[in-house]
């Protein structure tokens, strides 16, 4: 299964990470691995992603980060 979280670098940077585990357990365990291991700090809003999904469904579950997208420049396939 395909899940994707948003973090923040030490350094203010933020984004998102799409990543693939077994169950919500797995994905607990590398969104801990960000923070623990990576420096990733503030790990949040981990979500499941259903199969097939695409730009707007990233829209729809991070629309804190979408705002900060510029669109015109972002096609439906997720390349410019």
């Amino acid at each position: 299964m395909r899940w994707a979280v948003e973090y923040t670098l030490a350094t203010g940077t933020i984004g998102l990470v799409i990543f693939t585990a077994q169950d919500i357990e797995e994905a607990e365990h590398y969104v801990t691995d960000m923070v623990t291991k990576y420096g990733h700090t503030n790990v949040y809003n981990l979500s499941p992603l259903t199969d097939g999904a695409g730009i707007d469904e990233l829209y729809r579950l991070f629309p804190r980060l979408a705002s900060n997208v510029n669109q015109s420049r972002v096609s439906p396939r997720g390349r410019s």
